[in-house]
């Protein structure tokens, strides 16, 4: 796995959210701090409808990315 998705394990070991801990080990390719990734995260956390948390922020970073 790339070191990203690390990071992102080890958020999710330490506590975090699933949202949390992806957005969190992204925020560079979506432009946000940690401390903005952890704020945008808190709404996405536990999912919503049929996704979970990690795929929302998953979803976040694409489209920041590529907006």
């Amino acid at each position: 796995m790339g070191a990203k998705t690390d990071v992102a394990i080890k958020n999710h070991s330490s506590g975090y959210s699933c949202s949390s801990a992806v957005l969190q080990a992204f925020c560079d390719d979506a432009g946000l701090s940690p401390d903005e990734a952890r704020r945008l995260a808190g709404p996405m956390a536990g999912g919503a409808r049929v996704k979970c948390g990690a795929v929302l922020a998953a979803e976040a970073v694409i489209e920041r990315h590529y907006s």
